[in-house]
């Protein structure tokens, strides 16, 4: 896990090495084991790779980068889990190691398959490979979208990092907010790819592809496909929590593979402790377990994560936070913010990882499992909508949707509270409007045309959920906290094989919106019927702040707050204009 960084841009622009150095402070918290770059001339264009190191496997120098093979080079900020399989087949055509992590699998794999080598491995990564023979520069972003990368492609240069101030000092140009993620972030709480923080700057999207050819400096982004390879809601596919199980540890197993210590982010709740249980019984690994306990709001998960350790024999740590030391959490919490961030859960969460021990420096967490089982409240209404036949409003629903999420936000303020007493919407109905709207996503509002039958409403359904709220918005909180401490975050659930056995299961046989035989065999392998009413890691929520004064972002011509959430939301978009762009407040 690493912070990686580089610019392509005409010779003899001037300040490169100081905007590396400034670049590679901005991140150091990413990589505090090694720092290192590369300086290299392509035709008219002098190209830098940086690279910050946080060493997980194979500790030695030999695994440091910019790693050099032939004419090309690579900065790899991530883990390929399923490495040594695919460097047992890259032998056995001949390739040559030098080393025994999964970086040099990487890029061996890249210069025997080029971009198909991506759709391949099982992981999380953000790469940036230079290939200099064929003058051009790839970069690549992982299936879920768990680790980074911003970029910029303007008057003929390039930029990447994994954090967008960062690539602000590497590309050295003074850039204003930008307007358009500044609304996004107060009514929805995070910004779709293409919406950076700061004007010009982008995000490349999960499974995304982009190339650059360095002599006409013309850029080209792919996909490397969809989430699903087979029919969502299969009919002749039906669901065995003992084959999900199966997967589900050899996803753990590959995930706990390491050379440093590996510990549980244990809220307490169904995914985490499930993670506890399958280490445990299943693969005899005794994971170092943190737990957070804030107010009495807690109480209930906190014995919870208690009685999962005790029964499991595990170490257990539980980090106190009083209600007093909220407001300062919150304070800060900014400094670790390259973009403003929504969950207020998130200051909780740093202030956890920032308690665990310094040799343990990768935790396994349950995210995605609400994903995989699209069990959050908002989807449970759509699914039981499925199979009710023909959508009262039909197509006119998704038609409006369409339209009023392209129009400015007092309209679509306007269309949320007046479209529910204007037509005879269903919950799905409902759900998606608000999701075409939340994204200004056109595709998005299909989701009500009854014309799609449920296993092509699912998947989309499943797309919504993986590439907006966990990758633009849960996975992001999750990187930024954990690599604030130079710590690495993985996650279990979070597997491809998985994905697609749930997703493309019959619906008949599991029945979406619950993970009730998740929890049947949790409580199987702990020996107890456990409650498991997950509340969150912050039971109060946004209303812990009503009594603080808001920011003057009168300047930027917000809506004024409507909601807790949005509020809360102000009071961060504020205190980080202050912190990282000051004098911008009104």
């Amino acid at each position: 896990m690493c912070g990686i960084a580089g610019i392509v841009e005409p010779i003899g622009r001037s300040g490169l090495k100081e905007r590396w150095e400034t670049t590679a402070e901005r991140m150091s918290h990413r990589g505090p084991d090694a720092k290192h770059h590369l300086i290299r001339e392509v035709g008219q264009k002098q190209i830098l790779l940086g690279h910050l190191r946080l060493a997980i496997v194979d500790l030695t120098p030999g695994s440091d980068q910019p790693m050099v093979r032939d004419q090309t080079d690579m900065v790899f900020n991530g883990e390929i889990y399923d490495f040594r399989r695919w460097r047992a087949v890259l032998e056995s055509q001949g390739q040559l190691f030098q080393t025994v992590g999964d970086s040099e699998v990487l890029l061996n794999a890249f210069r025997s398959k080029g971009n198909d080598c991506f759709q391949d491995f099982d992981g999380m990564w953000g790469v940036a490979i230079l290939d200099r023979c064929r003058k051009r520069l790839t970069l690549s972003r992982d299936f879920f979208g768990e680790k980074p990368i911003y970029y910029l492609h303007e008057e003929g240069r390039f930029a990447f990092a994994s954090d967008a101030m960062a690539l602000c000092r590497l590309d050295g140009t003074a850039r204003a907010l930008n307007p358009a993620f500044l609304r996004h972030f107060i009514l929805s709480g995070y910004a779709p790819p293409d919406c950076c923080v700061f004007q010009g700057i982008k995000r490349l999207e999960a499974r995304q592809v982009l190339t650059l050819d360095l002599e006409t400096m013309e850029l080209s982004v792919e996909d490397q496909g969809p989430l699903f390879r087979a029919p969502v809601f299969g009919a002749e596919s039906p669901f065995s929590i003992d084959r999900f199980h199966e997967l589900f540890v050899k996803s753990l197993e590959t995930r706990i593979l390491a050379d440093v210590p590996v510990g549980l982010m244990l809220s307490g709740g169904i995914d985490s402790s499930y993670v506890a249980a399958a280490a445990r019984q299943d693969l005899d690994k005794r994971l170092h377990c943190l737990t957070v306990r804030y107010g009495q709001g807690s109480d209930v998960e906190t014995d919870r994560a208690r009685y999962v350790t005790e029964t499991l024999g595990l170490p257990h740590q539980v980090v106190e936070v009083a209600e007093a030391d909220l407001e300062n959490l919150v304070e800060d919490a900014i400094p670790s913010m390259d973009e403003p961030i929504s969950d207020v859960a998130y200051p909780l969460l740093l202030r956890v990882v920032g308690a665990t021990p310094e040799e343990t420096r990768v935790l396994l967490t349950g995210d995605g499992a609400d994903e995989l089982f699209l069990s959050y409240p908002g989807y449970r209404k759509y699914l039981s909508h499925l199979e009710g036949g023909t959508s009262r409003v039909g197509k006119l629903g998704p038609l409006i949707a369409g339209t009023v999420s392209r129009w400015p936000e007092l309209c679509r303020r306007a269309w949320r509270r007046a479209a529910p007493l204007l037509l005879p919407m269903s919950a799905s109905d409902s759900l998606f409007i608000d999701i075409a709207l939340e994204t200004g996503d056109w595709k998005r509002a299909r989701l009500g045309d009854p014309g799609y039958n449920a296993g092509e409403q699912a998947a989309l359904l499943y797309e919504h959920a993986y590439n907006n709220s966990l990758a633009e918005y849960l996975l992001v909180k999750s990187d930024r906290a954990s690599m604030w401490h130079s710590k690495e975050f993985r996650t279990p659930f979070l597997n491809r094989a998985l994905l697609e056995y749930v997703g493309c299961s019959d619906l008949n046989s599991l029945p979406r919106g619950s993970k009730t035989p998740l929890v049947a065999r949790l409580n199987q392998m702990l020996g107890k019927d456990l409650a498991f009413s997950k509340r969150g890691m912050f039971a109060r929520g946004e209303r812990a702040f009503n009594h603080l004064l808001l920011p003057n972002l009168t300047t930027f011509d917000l809506p004024p707050p409507r909601s807790p959430q949005e509020r809360y939301r102000h009071l961060v978009l504020g205190k980080w204009i202050e912190h990282h762009c000051s004098g911008q407040l009104g």
